[in-house]
């Protein structure tokens, strides 16, 4: 009697397990609505110092700026501050699921300060 029940136990379990849905995958990922456009600091240029700022950027569902992180620096704590500056204030769509559902997603933004 006992491993009778725990058969249909674990069947239900199963079922259970196979009815419940993840999350809707991605359809559209995030995007800029407006790039970012860093200000290159007055002394980074006097310096020379150049180099490519990789950040991680959260943008939320509603389309705002969550964390910026720095992923890889530049070498130039000003350049990487720069970066983060920049990317906090650019604008972002969300990434959107096929339902148009907005989603919070990570994005990697290089930033590249190149003096000319």
């Amino acid at each position: 009697m006992i491993r009778r029940w725990w058969v249909v136990l674990s069947s239900s379990a199963l079922l259970l397990a196979a009815c419940a849905s993840g999350p809707e995958p991605v359809l559209q990922p995030a995007r800029y609505v407006v790039a970012p456009t860093p200000v290159y600091p007055t002394a980074s240029r006097r310096n020379q110092e150049q180099g490519t700022v990789m950040l991680r950027v959260q943008v939320r569902a509603d389309d705002s700026v969550g964390f910026v992180d720095v992923k890889t620096g530049s070498g130039s704590a000003r350049l990487d501050a720069a970066a983060v500056e920049a990317v906090r204030r650019a604008k972002f769509a969300a990434a959107k699921t096929k339902s148009g559902k907005g989603v919070d997603s990570v994005l990697v933004v290089p930033v590249t300060f190149k003096i000319d």
